[in-house]
């Protein structure tokens, strides 16, 4: 942006600023402070950012969140994470900073939104609300909104776009398991013998893996092996391993009733520098070959 345009912006804001001014005290101006909710909406099962080189969908289903990024004629689906779930909850009810009310024609045009580039949606309840998206307002963290169906102009946390702009680092699922350490009371380790094993004191300092048929010997080559197994987390989406591939180990864990917390299969493809490691937990995924790696040195030292 030039420097005469920036400078046509300001003074644009500027006497939009002494007009709100001195219509504050007329009930038909929406008060320029103060949160307000634009969409109230019980469960938000989707929101969609479109801009001109991208697009991310972001999905409920069931207890799933689904995140899909289409960029360069090339489309990406990954799991989100917790902070996806977090992101769709604070937008239930969807609530602006600020109202403006509605702008006329060059207020509009200094806050882009006279030919807006940026469409954002918000499924909620069974019904889309479609939001134009404008420039950030000046020394705020802050982005211009407006329905598509026209009506009041209101300032929403820029946080709200940023997230999905940044979908892959922010919203991304980095854990392999949904499911905390010490809620795993058992494991049935496959790799290529079968072993079972139980996670004595799990919830005290004193924790341990100890093998089934031996309860009262610590395993030290266990604790390793867990240990490296839940410092896995997610690089990448990848298909599944290649034919050749090798596979390291695969787990299950089950909680203190017996019911299946999570399974885990760990493979290894390639050779050298080019040496890729898979995982599946509920999809397959790459970990960092220093992670995967870790595993399969364990894995080499497990006793039966």
């Amino acid at each position: 942006m030039n420097a005469s345009k920036e400078l046509a912006i300001t003074a644009a804001f500027a006497m939009g600023a002494l007009g709100l001014a001195a219509k504050a005290t007329q009930p038909t101006v929406t008060a320029p402070r103060g949160s307000q909710v634009i969409v109230s909406c019980d469960e938000v099962t989707e929101v969609e950012l479109r801009g001109p080189d991208r697009a991310v969908r972001l999905s409920q289903n069931d207890d799933a969140i689904t995140v899909e990024l289409a960029a360069g004629g090339e489309t990406r689906r990954f799991r989100g994470g917790e902070q996806a779930e977090a992101y769709l909850e604070r937008l239930s009810p969807f609530r602006s900073e600020r109202t403006l009310g509605e702008l006329e024609p060059e207020r509009l045009e200094a806050a882009e939104l006279d030919a807006p580039r940026v469409q954002w949606t918000l499924t909620c309840d069974g019904e889309a609300h479609v939001f134009d998206v404008g420039a950030i307002a000046f020394g705020s963290g802050e982005r211009y909104f407006r329905s598509q169906e026209g009506g009041p102009v209101h300032l929403v946390l820029a946080s709200v776009v940023r997230d999905l702009e940044t979908a892959e680092t922010h919203l991304k699922e980095h854990r392999i398991f949904r499911f905390e350490p010490q809620e795993a009371a058992a494991a049935t380790i496959t790799a290529p013998q079968q072993l079972r094993i139980s996670h004595r004191n799990r919830r005290s300092h004193d924790a341990a893996w100890v093998a089934e048929h031996a309860p009262n010997e610590r395993r030290v080559d266990l604790d390793r092996l867990l240990r490296a197994v839940f410092q896995l987390s997610v690089r990448s989406e990848s298909a599944a391993p290649p034919e050749d591939a090798e596979r390291i180990v695969e787990m299950e864990f089950e909680d203190a009733q017996g019911d299946t917390l999570g399974r885990l299969e760990l493979w290894r493809g390639g050779a050298g520098p080019e040496i890729t490691y898979y995982a599946r937990g509920e999809d397959w995924v790459t970990v960092l070959p220093s992670a995967g790696s870790a595993v399969a040195r364990t894995v080499g030292y497990l006793e039966p």
